[in-house]
């Protein structure tokens, strides 16, 4: 990080959290275990590591924060989203990372994602 970076708040940290399980209730990932670390790798705003046979995820918030980015609710809430998602697509990207991922395997986890995005966007009207 930059010189000019700040150091984030429990308080910051606090919102991130609230912010992913907010996000992991909406897109209804309720098999997900969800751990929180007030921390990541230097140049990183957030960050998650997954495990899918397990579904646990430990997800990352940064300590230091540089100048790129305003340290705002909004922008807490937007990054505690993104490291959501990734919980979102992680059947397809393990599948698609196996060596001999079948057709139907990776049929099967799109249709998983897209069954949990129609359920998000909700009833036509």
């Amino acid at each position: 990080m930059p010189e000019d970076s700040v150091e984030t708040s429990a308080e910051h940290f606090e919102a991130f959290q609230r912010a992913a399980k907010a996000w992991q209730e909406r897109l209804e990932l309720h098999e997900w275990r969800i751990y929180f670390n007030h921390g990541c790798p230097e140049d990183f705003y957030s960050q998650v590591h997954y495990r899918t046979g397990s579904r646990i995820a430990t997800i990352g918030f940064a300590r230091k924060w540089d100048a790129l980015r305003p340290l705002t609710e909004e922008e807490i809430v937007l990054l505690a989203r993104h490291e959501v998602c990734h919980l979102l697509t992680a059947d397809l990207q393990a599948v698609a990372k196996e060596r001999y991922a079948s057709e139907q395997q990776i049929d099967d986890a799109e249709e998983i994602l897209v069954r949990r995005i129609e359920h998000t966007i909700g009833p036509v009207p």
